[in-house]
């Protein structure tokens, strides 16, 4: 696990988000993806300013097939203490920003306020897309599950 522990407020954000532009970067060149070649690279940051990195990774049976914002999400889970996230950076080698899809647009509502602030980009260039809610507007999340009389 590569990440970047930088305590933060909103003047250094800036900051922070180019260390996790970096950190997306260095784990999309270590994107495990001998069939597609469509290499992904994504750093969550927490609240604390921890930077959690991640990338896909292929399988053959395709399903199995896990993406970079989940490996990142999967990894700050079990690899840290961190529950609280900001913002995510998600990188490809497109010149057009490629967004999250949509089974890691919900993974991510599970863990994430709809607040989570998007960045999407490549290695040159990054800029920010929106919020989570933005993103998935209408979430099934834990709240829908709550019984009621």
């Amino acid at each position: 696990m590569n990440a970047s522990n930088n305590s933060h407020n909103p003047q250094n954000y800036e900051i922070l988000i180019q260390k996790a532009h970096l950190i997306a970067i260095e784990f999309m060149n270590k994107a495990y993806c001998p069939y597609s070649h469509f290499q992904v690279g994504a750093a969550l940051i927490a609240e604390s300013g921890l930077i959690i990195g991640g990338y896909n990774i292929e399988n053959s049976s395709y399903g199995a097939t896990v993406c970079a914002e989940r490996t990142a999400l999967w990894s700050a889970l079990t690899q840290t203490s961190e529950r609280k996230f900001w913002g995510i950076v998600i990188l490809t080698n497109n010149e057009t920003p490629t967004p999250p899809c949509g089974l890691c647009r919900q993974t991510l509502i599970e863990f994430c306020d709809l607040s989570l602030k998007i960045f999407l980009g490549n290695k040159h260039s990054l800029k920010q897309f929106g919020t989570l809610g933005d993103f998935l507007p209408f979430p099934f999340d834990p709240k829908q599950l709550s019984t009621s009389s």
